[in-house]
């Protein structure tokens, strides 16, 4: 995942992280075919941290919660993705504001 800083916020309601998606979810490069409506996607969390977060090889405490959700991947497409995925710069630091 490439951030995008300037489709990234944080306000009272909501949050958005804009990012360039290649080979983020399958490692073969494939994440959506382009006439795909729907999908759907997994998450878990943790309320206690990694043993050692600074190490990526640290062992991770079993998480709190999981489940999974559809993402509306048709509503989630834009004629200005060129546009979009121009900004993506590989390393960014991206910063939640307000």
């Amino acid at each position: 995942m490439t951030p995008i800083a300037s489709g990234t916020y944080v306000n009272a309601t909501h949050y958005s992280y804009t990012f360039l998606c290649k080979a983020c979810i399958l490692a073969d490069g494939t994440t959506f075919k382009a006439s795909d409506a729907t999908d759907t996607l997994g998450f878990a969390f943790s309320t206690a941290a990694p043993a050692t977060p600074a190490n990526h090889a640290s062992a991770l405490v079993h998480h709190a919660s999981d489940g999974h959700f559809t993402a509306n991947i048709a509503g989630a497409k834009s004629a200005k993705y060129d546009a979009w995925a121009a900004l993506a710069v590989p390393g960014q630091a991206v910063t939640f504001r307000a």
